[in-house]
């Protein structure tokens, strides 16, 4: 609901910001400020709530001009951030005689060609981690991976697009840990899954119901050897695992846990940088999991605190309801396995694409990622609803500077929140 009573400034001296108007007016209210004004900045806020210094400042102003549109995501502090070629588009619809339009901002694209739909030509990958601070903590939790593959031979048609030359095979992922032990499970399995998923021939990848038996199978031996034969003690220790398997022009996701794994696709319509998630956050209060987990008599509450009630985030009990974990999904953990697969498992779920020139991103990332950053735009109609993280991808100048940043971005935003922070990873590979 919005709402156009604008609060009173504290300081009299001091005007009504131009963030806060933003933020207490609807969309057409800022259009028709803009053509009334068309000096008069816009008001939308950056994606991040840093105070941008004064030559930031002074860039954005310099850069943005005249026209309708967020300022940029982060002030430069090197030459990694260069304003993009092309401005971007307003996300809600332009009537003929609206001021985007009169100003030539929503001219159409050329359309796409067959050269848009031909696979990747090449890709870079990097990724970046930094610990978390909290009292006790004596190591980052987080693992990741990044290992070129040795493409396929030549194969029948059946298995073309994973055999294909589509800018290099590769495999990457991010494995977030917990519990005494889980910095041990993250490199154990981070180790594990990708000796396994290497070994996966193209046979197994060439239509989605054997690609998805090929990594349940990977992930079963993975747990199979982390809780019979890593001598890591796994009953309250364990980790989350997304995995991206690129072979040819076909990417495998797989998931298990609350990691996640993005996708920043240019539309071919429109021209602007859409997020598409690749994967699901297996929280136990989705409706898919808290179902599965109930039906075999499995228990999905908070946490019970003496004199306040139920606190915090869901959480999957073990069978003396001593001990809770918020992810329905883990590799390790074994004290909360129960009958029926009504606890937590290490199950992975696949997701399949087929990839072009119009997919410019993949982004993995821990949860001290996507618990300060956001993958996909806010449902708001605003200018400055970009989905963040694909959003530094793009500004960046590479896959290094462009992981560097998100991880950059969400440590400080944990600091703003207090002193305790999360370990954050991110893994961003880029396609050309």
């Amino acid at each position: 609901m919005w709402s156009t009573q604008l609060p009173k400034s504290n300081n009299p001296r001091r005007p009504i910001s131009s963030a806060t108007y933003a933020s207490h007016c609807p969309p057409h209210a800022l259009l028709a400020q803009r053509a009334a004004f068309p000096r008069a900045p816009l008001g939308a806020r950056p994606l991040t709530t840093a105070p941008l210094p004064r030559d930031g400042a002074r860039a954005r102003r310099a850069s943005a001009g005249h026209s309708i549109f967020a300022a940029p995501l982060l002030p430069p502090a090197d030459k990694s951030f260069a304003p993009p070629a092309r401005p971007l588009a307003l996300t809600f619809p332009q009537p003929a005689g609206s001021p985007a339009r009169r100003l030539g901002l929503l001219d159409p694209l050329p359309p796409p060609t067959a050269a848009h739909e031909a696979p990747p030509a090449a890709m870079s990958a990097a990724g970046r981690s930094m610990q978390g601070t909290y009292p006790g903590k004596t190591a980052n939790q987080d693992s990741y991976v990044l290992q070129e593959l040795k493409p396929f031979a030549a194969a029948e048609e059946a298995a073309a697009d994973v055999c294909c030359a589509a800018g290099g095979d590769a495999l990457v992922g991010v494995y977030d840990g917990h519990g005494e032990h889980g910095h041990h499970v993250s490199r154990f399995v981070k180790e594990q899954l990708a000796a396994q998923l290497a070994k996966v021939e193209a046979a197994a990848l060439r239509d989605e119901a054997r690609a998805e038996g090929a990594f349940a199978e990977a992930h079963a031996r993975a747990q199979d050897s982390l809780v019979r034969g890593s001598g890591i003690d796994v009953a309250l220790s364990g980790c989350t695992a997304v995995t991206a398997l690129k072979r040819g022009r076909m990417l495998f996701v797989s998931n298990v846990g609350d990691s996640r794994a993005v996708l920043g696709r240019l539309d071919p319509k429109t021209g602007m940088l859409h997020a598409i998630n690749l994967s699901e956050d297996h929280k136990p209060d989705a409706p898919k999991e808290r179902a599965r987990i109930e039906a075999g008599g499995g228990r999905v509450h908070p946490s019970l605190v003496p004199g306040r009630g139920f606190a915090g985030p869901a959480r999957v009990w073990d069978p003396s309801q001593r001990f809770g974990l918020a992810t329905s999904r883990s590799m390790g953990d074994t004290c909360y396995a129960g009958p029926n697969r009504s606890g937590v498992i290490a199950e992975p779920e696949l997701t399949t694409r087929k990839l072009d020139r119009f997919d410019k991103f993949i982004i993995l990332g821990s949860d001290g990622v996507w618990d300060r950053i956001t993958s996909q735009a806010s449902p708001l109609p605003l200018p400055s609803s970009l989905p963040e993280a694909v959003e530094i991808a793009r500004r960046a100048k590479d896959a290094d500077s462009a992981a560097a940043q998100i991880v950059h971005v969400a440590r400080e935003r944990w600091r703003r929140m207090g002193p305790m922070a999360d370990d954050i990873t991110a893994v961003v590979v880029s396609l050309y």
